[in-house]
C-alpha cells in the first residue's frame, strides 16, 4: 500500500486488520543492496551516483535555518548545537537509512517511519546517519569510495560530526532509551 507519496517516493503504509498492521510484502531491493553489489564490483562512483540520487530526491528541498534547535528538538536530540545556519526540513524522517529504502518502479518506498518529527531538522544529520551506517556496515566501502569526501559534498564538517555524535547519543539514550544502540 503506497500512501503520502512525495516526487519520486512515497511511504510503505500498512493496512490494519485484526488489531495489527500488515504490509505488502517488498521483493524489490534496498538501496543498501544496491551498493553491496556495487561494491562488490568495485563500481566507488555508481555508489557515489547512489548516495546522490538519495540526496536529490529525499534533502535536496532543505531550506537554511539557524532556529532549528527549539525546545522540541533539544528534547528529541539535547541541546548540543552546531555552529552556523544548516539546512532543514520539517517532518523529515531521520532514519532515511538506505536499509529502509526500497526501489521499485523507478521509484523509492520507505520503510520504518516512526522517527518523524514535527520540527525543522537538519539534513546534515540525517546524511551523516547515513553515511556512518553506509560506511559501518560495508567495511570495504572506504577502499573505493571517500567517507570524509562525501561529508564534505555533504556539507558535514568535523565540527558538526562531533554535534552529530552527541545527538545521536542523546536520542538513543535519553529520547528512545535504548542503551544497545
Amino acid at each position: 500500500v503506497r500512501a503520502e507519496e512525495h516526487s519520486g517516493w512515497s511511504y510503505v503504509t500498512g493496512e490494519e486488520k485484526d488489531g495489527a498492521v500488515i504490509y505488502d510484502y517488498l521483493k524489490e531491493a534496498t538501496l543498501d543492496d544496491m551498493v553491496s553489489v556495487l561494491l562488490t564490483k568495485r563500481e566507488g562512483r555508481r555508489v557515489e551516483e547512489l548516495v546522490d540520487d538519495f540526496y536529490r530526491v529525499f534533502l535536496s528541498s532543505a531550506q537554511e535555518s539557524e532556529e532549528y534547535h527549539g525546545e522540541q528538538f533539544a528534547e528529541v536530540f539535547g541541546p548540543q548545537r552546531c555552529p552556523g545556519k544548516k539546512k532543514c526540513c520539517k517532518n523529515l524522517d531521520i532514519d532515511l537509512i538506505f536499509d529502509n529504502i526500497f526501489c521499485r518502479n523507478g521509484a523509492y518506498e520507505v520503510i520504518d517511519t516512526e522517527w518523524v518529527f514535527p520540527f525543522e531538522v537538519p539534513v546534515e544529520y540525517v546524511m551523516w546517519r547515513v553515511l556512518n551506517e553506509l560506511f559501518y556496515k560495508h567495511p570495504g566501502l572506504s577502499q573505493i569510495v571517500s567517507h570524509q569526501g562525501l561529508e564534505e559534498k555533504y556539507g558535514i564538517t568535523p565540527e558538526d560530526a562531533e554535534v552529530f555524535k552527541e545527538w545521536e547519543i542523546h536520542f538513543a539514550y535519553q529520547y528512545v532509551g535504548s542503551y544497545g544502540l
